[in-house]
Formats: C-alpha cells, structure tokens, sequence
C-alpha cells in the first residue's frame, strides 16, 4: 500500500498549485459552456471563465482542499470518500464567499448569484450545492492521483536533453512509468484553455476597457485542438526532433508555426461544416478563410517556445503503478 510519506519526489507547490488553477478553469469553461448550450442550442460550445478564477482555484486547492484531504486520509483514514467530499464544501463556499468579498472590493469579482433564491450576498448560492459535491468526490480522486506524481531527480536516468527518448529508461525505476498519454493529453488542452482565455482577456482590455474582472472565453473544441495538436508536437517536434535528432529551436518553432496553423485551418474547416467553428479571421488583412490569420504568428511562435517547456517538463513525471493511494 502507498503512503504519503513514502514518495521521494513529490511535486512542488508550484505545480500542484498551477495544474488546480488549470484544472478550475477547465471546470468553468465546461460548465459555462454546457449551459449556453442548453439555453442557446449553439455547437460552438463557447464557455468563460476569468484569470482570478484560475488563480483563486490554484490557492484554493493546495491550501484548503488538499489539506483537509491530508489531513482525513492519513490521520482519520476511517473516513471513507463519501464523507470526505461533504468536507470539501464548507471549505469551497468559505473560500468562495471570503474570495468574492475580497475581489469585490476592487470591482473584479467575475461572478454574482444575485438571480438565484438561495444566494448569499450574491457570492454563493445553496443552487450550486450538488455540483460542488460532486467537485469534491472527483478531486479527493484527483489528489490522491497527484500525490503518486513525482519528477525525476536530477542523478536519474534519462533526464538528459541528449537522450535518445526519454522513455527507454523507465523500467530501470521499479514501480514507476511515464506519465500515460492522455493524461499529458488533457494538461494540453487544460492549458489550451488556459492560453485562449488569457487572450481574449488581453485582447478585450486593449481593444475595448479594461476590465478588473479579467473575463476571457474559448471553445470546449479548443480542448481536443489544442490537447490533439500539442501531443502530436511533443513526440514528433519535443522528442524526435530535438531528443532524438539534436535539430536546433529556431528551425523547431518554425516548424511548430506552420503545424499550429495547419491544425487550425482543417478543425475550423471540419467544424465549420457543423456551424460550430468558434473563430472567424475574416476582419484581419491577412487571413485565409477567415481560419487563419497571420497577423497571429508572433502568438504562435511564443506558444510554440513554451510548449518545449511544458513537454520536457512533463516528460520528467513519473508515476507509480499503484496509480493513486488506496482509500481502504
């Protein structure tokens, strides 16, 4: 059985706290997006959600949630998940009700209940209840996935650019293998999501007024574009180009740019068939189909440098083959 203390590497703050940061956002998005969804009927699935979203999450998470999960799974481990969850939502609300005052103060608060019967102040609402319980049993599952997470230490195999893969080495470390695909999959488009709305955020405040409230919006389609194309370029670009074949940055972004924008024409061609392309570059000088637009090429070529960044780093996770910590 796998106890806490017996892992070796476990994940910084840091990333704990931007991987729940992500995750919330993920949430929000979803959430916005399914309810457009059933009052408009529209396939573009457009949901939005605000950057004090992703960082009131991120907080939230690694230093409420997680600690009371800590706390009720390796001291009072008789609790079994069911009752851990109704945990979590006395934290989230306080945490969402002290967070929205404080937001409040300076105009930014991205939410307002205010319509609903059982709000309070407008910053909770007992309406939302079932979903946050539901949150909860998923991320007492989540943390306990997290938990088993660890990076490479710097003495270990493979943890050199010069490596021919970065996954020959694993079954040299007993009881441990690569983060799975899908996993890395789904932190793509997390932070697909992630990068979309931190644009439309910047976009609107220079293109319109600023907004302390810092609300972006994308597409729940951005996720598999952005997840489907980013773990393509990881493998071809991050682990056979550069691991394998030592070919230098600049030629790899290029490559990247021109990938990016492939990707992009044919998913907004696909969708456009459906009436359910999100984007339209037809305003911009130098767009084609008004799928793509050149004059966002600078945007892709700094998406492209950090997506070496997000690769080597989650290429470096291990997790153990017990998966997660046992509940019983």
């Amino acid at each position: 059985m796998v106890q806490l203390a017996e892992l070796k590497f476990p994940l910084p703050l840091w990333s704990r706290a931007y991987f729940y940061g992500a995750h919330g956002v993920l949430n929000e998005v979803v959430f916005t997006a399914l309810l457009n969804l059933v009052t408009t009927g529209g396939l573009r699935l457009y949901g939005t959600t605000s950057l004090w979203m992703f960082i009131s999450y991120g907080l939230c998470g690694t230093f409420v949630t997680e600690k009371i999960f800590a706390e009720l799974y390796t001291r009072r481990r008789h609790i079994p998940v069911l009752l851990r969850a109704c945990c979590y939502v006395p934290a989230v609300y306080a945490w969402e009700l002290l967070s929205g005052l404080l937001l409040r103060t300076f105009d930014a608060c991205p939410w307002d209940y205010s319509d609903y019967r059982y709000h309070f102040l407008g910053l909770v609402t007992l309406e939302y209840l079932p979903l946050w319980y539901m949150l909860g049993l998923y991320q007492d599952h989540l943390f306990r996935y997290l938990l088993c997470i660890q990076k490479k230490g710097p003495g270990e195999a493979g943890t050199e650019n010069t490596d021919k893969s970065i996954e020959t080495n694993d079954a040299k470390v007993a009881g441990e293998g690569p983060l799975p695909p899908w996993i890395r999959f789904c932190f793509y488009g997390m932070h697909g999501f992630l990068d979309e709305v931190v644009f439309t955020m910047l976009y609107d405040c220079v293109t319109k007024a600023p907004d302390a409230r810092l609300t972006g919006y994308t597409s729940i389609w951005s996720f598999l574009i952005y997840g489907s194309c980013r773990i393509m370029v990881e493998r071809f670009g991050y682990v056979y180009l550069y691991l394998q074949c030592g070919v230098p940055t600049r030629y790899r972004v290029a490559l990247y740019l021109v990938i990016a924008y492939t990707w992009e024409f044919v998913a907004g061609l696909i969708l456009r068939q459906f009436g359910a392309c999100s984007w339209d570059y037809s305003h911009y000088r130098f767009n084609v189909m008004g799928l793509i637009t050149l004059e966002y090429a600078p945007g892709w070529l700094i998406l492209g440098l950090y997506q070496d960044v997000m690769a080597s780093y989650l290429l470096s996770l291990r997790v153990r083959k017990e998966k997660h910590i046992s509940v019983d």
